[in-house]
């Protein structure tokens, strides 16, 4: 078994354990106490990495939510502990999370540091808002 693996749940009960698990990384990784509004139940896609260690109970390190969203799918949240950025974890949990998305556009609200992020996954900025605080991003996935 590898350090990290990829798990991801399709699910409309936010109370599964591996869910509010990735909801409490989500909130630790944002300083937020109440669950993310973007964490909506209803058919959501969530993809988490867990660090397998010593024999230990797995822990979530880096975390993404995905769901319909018109004829595509919008990434509503993405989180790494801060301990494990910049090991490509986000990036694995993006892959996992289109690979769930089929032959569609994925769609995300991006904050401006996370855009270059983005754009090394493939993303492109399709409206910058100077007015707003998010950059608007799409990526067209192939069959």
């Amino acid at each position: 078994m590898s350090e990290f693996e990829v798990d991801i749940i399709y699910s409309d009960d936010p109370s599964h354990p591996h869910i509010a698990e990735m909801r409490e990384l989500a909130a630790s990784v944002f300083g937020y106490r109440d669950p993310d509004p973007y964490f909506m139940p209803g058919g959501a896609y969530f993809a988490g990495i867990y660090r397998h260690h010593d024999g230990q109970a797995p822990v979530c390190v880096s975390m993404g939510s995905m769901m319909k969203y018109g004829e595509g799918m919008l990434v509503t949240t993405m989180a790494t502990h801060a301990d494990y950025q910049r090991q490509g974890l986000g990036s694995r949990v993006l892959r996992a999370l289109e690979g769930e998305a089929g032959n569609k556009v994925v769609t995300l609200e991006a904050w401006p540091e996370a855009v270059a992020f983005y754009e090394a996954n493939g993303y492109s900025a399709e409206l910058v808002d100077p007015d707003d605080e998010v950059v608007y991003m799409e990526k067209r996935l192939q069959p």
